[in-house]
């Protein structure tokens, strides 16, 4: 840039950009101001508690000998704000704000160079006053650095047109590393972002080989940066990835109950955790999977439903497109209308109008953008390829929220194209009437139709934020909330069954044992239920009801660790005392089924070996103790067991 004109309209630009930064942070401080008192805000459950839980762990322990089953980026943030700032959420949020209030400057700063100051200011408060960008700043999630990294990725590939290409060209190397590290689907921008930086290239008349040194370079870099991430997956299992939950991702988005936008499983529900699906694929392999293997597995039954069911799943695929347009932000961790309602009613209202504002406008005049403003060809090549994995995935609010840089930078093209300008040409009525016509038809298709079955947000809002009280140990509050939605919707799920965990932790047993029934009279496959229930009923002394109700928790669902402990130890506990009763088949039968239940680990079998001894079956405890020898030889007991049995049998210590 090197005209006085071009340094003008960059100065113009500057205001615009400046200024939108200041108006997203004050409306963002304004929406945390109000949300910070809300406990749905406090504590906010699923995904957002899984990102601090594991920043926690971070925090306090060393590095799992794991793979990551998702890319570690973003809890290694928290935690690293953590250790500085002494709090594992209000640091991540406060940055997330102050980097998307910069990226409302950036936009500006992008629309007036592409298209013209007026559509800088469009630009830069579109994105300050953008509804779902003000609510995702706040959150424990990574969808707000994510979007904030597209659009630097946008900023850096303009200014490797423009000037020092080489070092804007290895900045957008290392932001693609980071984005890489924050999701690991952001490796599918690579071609977009080889094409922009080459045809950036181009623009600075670089010649052919310097460009290819140095996207090679890049790449090379790129690549060094995730390989912590990916030698530590590939040394445990993992692969050479940067994580392994997207097999599980894919098949949850592709099979014959998808929804298209919520990520519920066929076996396990909205609920499911990551031990359920492991235990599944290798229950189905017959033998323990790598994390690699389960991935694969999954991705296997994903085009399994492909191959099998086309027709259900070109139908899927449909509504998933419908739904990447549709004016409803579907939540998959918040039911996300009745929370902003209830915190500030004017970022809902901003929410409802932002997203098919800026894509009507956007979409009638993407085709002009594309033919006319070179500049802005490798942004609409990102959302077109972000906008194809969504879908080959499943469609929410989160997830096709990085598409809005670019519909926002559309937006502002069109409305100043919509507007009267002094030097532009008059357009043709045969134009108008075309903008006319796709205005119509994209505006029918934005909203009329409603692609994804909707759920009861109330409901789900009164669940959402009953059990936000509870997790902040809120218990009256929480207790007086669950009873309002049980008022409500009897059949809510998991509402008796929180309830019931309140009227535990006050001891109130026996309501507490009504609502864990109550939860299973309506959903009898509930572990969580039938491993509460066996807590009330020990805890009321009935041992055998509470036995009955552990095996039930584990048959429902058989990597539910709380169940199998407290099976495990009731079992422990009642064959010693049947054997203190001298009731040695019943001790035995009991022993033997904590060795089958927890087949590795050496201390039940031993358990087992002293009671067959104590019962006078020598020979059995002797067998089972060499065992128990050659399968662990480093557990001590076995050894100081068998040499008295060999000597003085009488004497074996019996342990729990």
């Amino acid at each position: 840039m090197n005209t006085v004109t071009d340094r003008l309209m960059d100065g113009y630009n500057w205001n615009a950009a400046w200024i939108s930064a200041l108006v997203a942070l004050a409306i963002r401080a304004f929406y945390l101001l109000f949300a910070s008192h809300e406990p749905t805000f406090l504590s906010p459950g699923m995904d957002a508690e899984l990102y601090r839980n594991w920043a926690d762990a971070m925090f306090s322990g060393p590095v799992p000998n794991e793979p990551f089953y998702r890319a570690p980026f973003y809890p290694s943030l928290i935690a690293g704000l953590g250790a500085f700032f002494g709090d594992t959420f209000w640091p991540v949020r406060i940055l997330q704000t102050m980097i998307s209030a910069m990226m409302a400057g950036g936009l500006a700063f992008l629309a007036g160079r592409w298209f013209g100051t007026r559509a800088a200011w469009f630009a830069g408060l579109g994105w300050a006053l953008y509804g779902t960008s003000i609510y995702f700043d706040g959150e424990g999630l990574i969808a707000s650095l994510f979007t904030s990294g597209v659009i630097g990725m946008l900023i850096l590939l303009d200014s490797s047109a423009r000037k020092h290409w080489t070092f804007h060209t290895l900045q957008l190397a290392i932001l693609a590393a980071a984005m890489c590290a924050l999701r690991a689907n952001a490796l599918v921008y690579t071609p977009a972002l080889i094409f922009g930086a080459w045809w950036a290239g181009g623009q600075q008349h670089i010649p052919y080989l310097r460009r290819s040194l140095i996207l090679i370079a890049s790449t090379a870099l790129a690549a060094l940066l995730l390989m912590p991430i990916l030698s530590h997956n590939a040394r445990y299992g993992g692969g050479w990835s940067l994580s392994t939950q997207g097999g599980i991702n894919l098949f949850l988005g592709n099979h014959s109950g998808a929804s298209g936008a919520y990520a519920i499983d066929p076996d396990f529900g909205p609920d499911w955790t990551q031990a359920q699906t492991e235990f599944r694929a290798d229950r189905a392999a017959g033998r323990t999977l790598t994390a690699a293997e389960v991935s694969d597995y999954y991705v296997d039954r994903a085009i399994s439903f492909w191959q099998f069911h086309p027709g259900l799943a070109i139908s899927l695929t449909f509504r998933k497109i419908l739904a990447l347009v549709n004016w409803r932000e579907l939540g998959n961790n918040r039911p996300l209308m009745p929370y902003l309602w209830h915190t500030q009613p004017l970022i809902a209202l901003l929410m409802i109008v932002g997203f098919p504002l800026i894509t009507i406008i956007g979409l009638v005049f993407s085709v002009s953008a594309w033919r006319k403003v070179q500049h802005f060809r490798p942004a609409i090549l990102i959302a077109l390829i972000h906008g194809l994995v969504v879908i080959a995935f499943f469609v929410n609010a989160r997830y096709r929220f990085p598409l809005t840089p670019v519909l926002i930078l559309l937006f502002a093209y069109g409305l100043d194209q919509l507007l009267p300008g002094y030097y532009r040409k008059v357009v043709a009525r045969r134009v108008w009437i075309l903008r006319l016509t796709a205005f119509v038809a994209i505006s029918a298709i934005v909203l009329i139709p409603r692609p994804i079955q909707a759920i009861n947000q109330d409901g789900a809002w009164q669940l959402h934020r009953a059990n936000a009280l509870l997790r902040l140990d809120r218990i009256d509050e929480a207790r007086e909330a669950f009873i309002q939605l049980l008022s409500e919707y009897p059949n809510a799920r998991h509402g008796h069954l929180n309830l019931g965990v309140i009227e535990l932790q006050l001891g109130n047993l026996t309501e507490a044992r009504f609502q864990f029934e109550a939860e299973l009279g309506l959903r009898p496959e509930s572990a969580m239920a039938w491993n509460n229930l066996g807590v009330v009923q020990e805890q009321l002394g009935n041992p055998d009801p509470a036995l009955l109700a552990y095996r039930r928790a584990i048959e429902a669902d058989q990597t539910h660790d709380d169940a199998r402990l407290n099976l495990l130890r009731l079992l422990t506990r009642q064959a010693s005392s049947a054997a203190e009763r001298e009731h040695w088949e019943l001790a035995l039968s009991l022993s033997s089924e904590a060795v089958d239940l927890s087949p590795n680990d050496p201390q039940y079998a031993y358990n087992h070996a002293v009671l067959l001894a104590a019962a006078g079956l020598l020979d059995d405890a002797r067998t089972e103790l060499q065992m128990l020898l050659a399968a662990h030889p480093e557990f001590q007991p076995t050894h100081d067991a068998l040499q008295n049995l060999n000597s003085q049998p009488q004497k074996i210590p019996a342990t729990e």
